[in-house]
């Protein structure tokens, strides 16, 4: 996980007491603390909490905030609609019929209970003085904590029973230090809800006075949930502060003919194994409420948080999204450019060994073709070995007894490859003598052009006569 979850305070600011439980991440109670806040100002408060913090060195944590259900107005209605925002606008005109408070002090919400015949819905109306939550709010954020949910006792201590009944209709009592909630669940939802003025305090510190009023008091819900018209009772569980009431529990089945039973004050919830005896500290309070509401937070359906906390959450959210979204992509990114620079490498080292195999063959493949030009030119000289010799032969051929040569030159230069020409200079009897040898060798198939020759004539003694002689220059032109 990105994000993993924080660890988390539990605050609940009541008439009598505020209750501090501290929750690691993994939802076990680390510490516990409780002050008598009758005497005390909210400044005093506030303090209490700072000290706190400061003793178990707890420097930023976020909080949940349950409000005591004896600060909520409940009633049991039914809506004629199915349609849930319709529904809701029918609650806000109704609202003031049930509370003594005008609209803009008050935060209504409501819990669903089922559709009946008809088109209606029965809802479990709740009504909570808007100062109580500001008030709260306040006291969390000036101790310098960050208030992330504000939440109701009775749908906590819903929850909690939802995970240890079956379907029916059971009552939950709920036992604390200066009050006592009478809750009544159907199928695992409220619908009925009382608060009585007596709690554990009262009962211990003056028994006979209380325990009769504690009774009474008992029964009067009961009566109260009778003239409802709802679905009778099957059994009451005794929770919260049980651990010294198990006398005053047993008397009340005496006064009516519903079984009571009794659950440990942590019933269904966990605590470090390190933390101190917490069990004995807070065997005359109940966290049971409390610690649900940490537990259950993202399992509650009313969240009374004020707008203004709400609004810090979403923005909080949605930074976490940008920076999990901003680190995925960096993350992405650097994934790309590993790759990208893994190719880069790759194709570099590749082209490394390209080059390096490359100049190797590039001097094996320049031996070879030098080798090859001298084989070329060795090929040359051996198909041209006997081209003088041809020549000759060829001019053999054409010559008559009246001329004999004096020389006979070969141009077969290379680059001059459609020059190649046999300049022959001799001598003959006549100048026709001359003229026909030039013909005769311009009709051979070895020549492809005999220039006309050049002619001078001389006198020349021979064997002691004197005679005129002709000397001539002919240019010929190889055919191949």
């Amino acid at each position: 996980m990105l994000f993993p979850s924080k660890n988390l305070l539990g605050i609940e600011i009541g008439g009598q007491y505020l209750k501090i439980v501290h929750f690691n991440n993994k939802n076990e109670i680390l510490h516990w603390t409780s002050t008598d806040i009758r005497v005390l100002t909210d400044e005093g408060t506030i303090d209490f909490i700072r000290n706190y913090l400061l003793s178990n060195k707890i420097k930023t944590v976020d909080v949940i905030n349950s409000i005591p259900a004896r600060y909520t107005i409940t009633k049991n209605i039914e809506l004629p609609s199915t349609d849930p925002a319709e529904m809701r606008q029918i609650i806000k005109l109704q609202a003031g019929h049930h509370s003594p408070y005008s609209a803009d002090e008050i935060v209504i919400d409501y819990i669903p209970i089922g559709v009946f015949k008809g088109g209606y819905t029965r809802v479990f109306l709740i009504i909570v003085n808007r100062d109580n939550i500001k008030r709260n709010f306040d006291i969390i954020e000036r101790a310098g904590l960050r208030l992330k949910k504000t939440t109701l006792s009775l749908e906590t201590l819903s929850l909690w029973y939802k995970e240890r009944s079956t379907l029916g209709t059971s009552g939950i009592l709920h036992l604390d230090a200066d009050n006592t909630d009478f809750l009544v669940l159907r199928e695992q939802k409220p619908i009925f809800l009382r608060n009585i003025p007596v709690g554990i305090e009262q009962l211990l510190f003056d028994k006979e006075r209380f325990l009769q009023q504690f009774l009474e008091e008992i029964n009067h819900s009961l009566e109260a949930y009778q003239t409802e018209q709802l679905e009778p009772l099957s059994k009451i569980i005794a929770c919260g502060a049980t651990s010294k009431a198990e006398e005053f529990i047993r008397a009340i089945p005496e006064r009516n003919t519903l079984s009571v039973t009794m659950e440990d004050i942590f019933e269904g919830i966990k605590t470090h194994p390190l933390s101190a005896d917490i069990k004995g500290n807070t065997s005359g309070l109940s966290v049971l409420s409390l610690a649900s509401a940490v537990i259950k937070q993202n399992k509650i359906q009313i969240d009374l948080t004020p707008e203004e906390a709400k609004l810090r959450e979403a923005v909080t959210e949605k930074s976490r999204d940008i920076i999990w979204m901003g680190t995925l992509v960096f993350f992405i990114m650097i994934l790309l450019i590993s790759i990208f620079a893994q190719k880069i490498w790759m194709r570099n080292k590749t082209v490394d060994v390209l080059t390096k195999e490359n100049l190797k063959y590039a001097a094996e493949s320049s031996d070879l073709k030098n080798t090859r030009q001298k084989l070329k030119e060795v090929k040359t000289l051996l198909s041209r070995r006997y081209f003088a010799l041809d020549a000759l032969l060829e001019v053999h051929k054409h010559i008559s007894p009246e001329i004999y040569l004096t020389s006979m030159v070969f141009d077969d230069s290379k680059e001059r490859k459609d020059q190649n020409k046999m300049t022959l200079d001799g001598i003959a009897f006549t100048k026709d003598d001359a003229i026909n040898f030039g013909t005769r060798l311009e009709g051979s198939e070895y020549f492809k052009l005999v220039n006309p020759p050049d002619v001078t004539s001389r006198r020349e003694r021979v064997k002691g006569i004197e005679r005129e002689m002709v000397e001539f220059k002919i240019v010929c032109a190889f055919e191949k």
